[in-house]
């Protein structure tokens, strides 16, 4: 299957009808608004990076209300992107899409829409003045399929008044929509906004790393069982935000699911070492090794971790032959 390749378009709180406590689009993208003709140039200057062959590539409309703008903007954004591709990419609000406007954006190009469910509590919700009724945000996802579109789903956690409990129930929902794939954001604090407000005064409290890596292997893991691609965990670093930020996330959230598979299955006190494919063998090994180190304390020897075909397992015989040793950082998907 060809792999498309994504242009990504940020226009800024643009149709946005009111800001949610969290959001800081302009410190997030580093982008000011664009004009339909600054984008078909940002497009040309981005296609040769792009390296996309022709039906690859994918104008991507991200940061702001993309179907809240004038139906004149969004023709003028559709016409300017329809020049390059016929899949183009939007996100929005659940509660700003009816039938009739995804079938304009349909006939333009638009193949794919990205709705921000953020949450299903309304509590939460409600706290982050977003107040979307669940069923607003169901019938946008029963429609978006009805008209023949991909489904994209972004989830935060972490939120006010949010908990792991509401972060799996939202999670359920979202599975139940069959959305194509989701994004996963832990809440991060940006300067200047409702959110920093109640961080300065004491009232609110984003997740610890720790936090945030146990409820982002839950969620990993609920949506791995039901076969939906998470395509993005977290935000690029942002200066003067403050909240759970770790370049490698994703992996540390992915190792502590593959290690607690492992050792729950396993005899460590006669454990020699692992074996199995590369991939479970590095997210075993985890970032910075931190998997091996646990374990050889956990033994109190020195382990072997070697590539080999079959499910990953333990070690308890002769090393096997031809296999070679790990030592390098972990990354891959959950473990089998």
């Amino acid at each position: 299957m060809a792999k498309n390749h994504i242009i990504p378009i940020f226009l800024p709180m643009v149709g946005c009808p009111h800001r949610c406590s969290y959001c800081d689009q302009f410190t997030i993208t580093g982008a000011s608004p664009l004009s339909p003709g600054e984008v078909g140039a940002l497009i040309e200057e981005a296609l040769p990076r792009a390296g996309a062959r022709e039906g690859e590539l994918e104008i991507a409309f991200y940061g702001g209300t993309f179907t809240l703008l004038p139906p004149a903007a969004m023709e003028a954004y559709l016409q300017v992107a329809g020049a390059y591709s016929q899949k183009i990419r939007i996100s929005t609000r659940p509660d700003a899409v009816d039938e009739e406007l995804l079938n304009f954006l349909k006939e333009r190009g638009v193949a794919t829409i990205e709705f921000g469910i953020q949450s299903t509590d309304a509590e939460v919700l409600s706290r982050a003045n977003r107040s979307i009724p669940l069923p607003v945000m169901e019938e946008a996802c029963h429609l978006v399929r009805k008209v023949g579109m991909k489904l994209g789903l972004q989830q935060m956690m972490g939120l006010p008044q949010d908990s792991l409990k509401k972060c799996l129930k939202t999670a359920r929902w979202m599975i139940d929509q069959r959305p194509d794939f989701v994004r996963i954001y832990p809440t991060q604090v940006f300067p200047n906004t409702p959110l920093a407000e109640d961080y300065d005064r004491g009232a609110y409290s984003p997740l610890s790393l720790v936090e945030a890596v146990d409820w982002l292997a839950a969620l990993l893991k609920v949506y791995d069982r039901e076969g939906i691609p998470v395509i993005r965990v977290a935000l690029p670093p942002q200066e003067g935000a403050r909240g759970p930020f770790h370049p490698q996330l994703r992996e540390l959230a992915e190792h502590q699911l593959c290690y607690e598979k492992f050792i729950a299955g396993e005899d460590l006190n006669h454990l020699l070492g692992a074996v199995g494919e590369a991939r479970s063998i590095n997210l075993l090994v985890g970032p910075g090794a931190m998997g091996r180190k646990k374990l050889e304390a956990a033994t109190k020897r020195k382990l072997k971790f070697q590539y080999g075909e079959g499910p990953l397992r333990g070690i308890y015989g002769e090393a096997l032959q031809g296999a070679r040793e790990v030592l390098k950082e972990g990354k891959g998907d959950l473990c089998t």
